[in-house]
């Protein structure tokens, strides 16, 4: 009868090591890469004009659909952070194109200015796109006394680094005289420029 030898059995030194390899190379595969560096803070700021459309009409006022065509101006401090969503401030400018309210409530050229504080969100959807969006309250401070809620969101392309085309949606609602509201949607084209604030 064959008989086995003592130790025949036991595994050899290099199948550990190979076996210990094998879940090393496991455990780090399957580890968390190293989050990237967060997103600097950047200054963005846009200019556009805007051509609204009034969802309602007030005949007393002698309102026509649509609204004065306006430029618009938004300058804004988006914060640093991690991943493609940040947060931001920003203060919106507006001022009328043209003429509203026939012989009623006449409304001049360039009569009537809007101030809008505003929270922004930013996205960079790719390295050529970003989105901006924003909830602001726009308050006339010059040519009536009205103040709203106005929410938008716009795509810019980057022609340059800090530059480029932007287009914008928006829908907002003003408090009027005699208690009446007036809801309202826009379009806005223009350009805009980003600027990152390096450490």
């Amino acid at each position: 009868m064959r008989t086995r030898r003592h130790g025949a059995h036991r595994p050899a030194a290099p199948a550990w090591s190979a076996l210990l390899a094998l879940l090393a190379t496991t455990l780090a595969w399957g580890a968390p890469a190293r989050a990237d560096a967060p997103a600097p803070a950047s200054y963005v700021g846009t200019l556009t004009v805007g051509a609204p459309l009034r969802l309602t009409t007030n005949v007393d006022f002698d309102q026509s659909a649509l609204a004065p065509i306006y430029a618009d101006l938004l300058a804004g401090y988006v914060l640093s952070g991690d991943g493609p969503w940040r947060h931001g401030i920003g203060l919106g400018l507006s001022l009328n194109l043209s003429e509203d309210g026939g012989f009623t409530e006449p409304v001049g050229i360039a009569k009537q200015l809007t101030v809008m504080p505003s929270y922004l969100l930013h996205w960079n959807a790719s390295p050529t796109w970003l989105m901006l969006g924003h909830v602001g309250l726009p308050v006339l401070v010059a040519g009536g006394s009205s103040a709203g809620l106005d929410v938008g969101a716009g795509f810019g392309y980057r022609l340059l680094a800090g530059f480029g085309v932007y287009g914008e949606a928006s829908a907002s609602v003003f408090m009027g005289a005699q208690s009446t509201v007036h809801p309202v949607v826009a379009l806005e084209l223009g350009v805009f420029l980003e600027h990152e604030v390096l450490p």
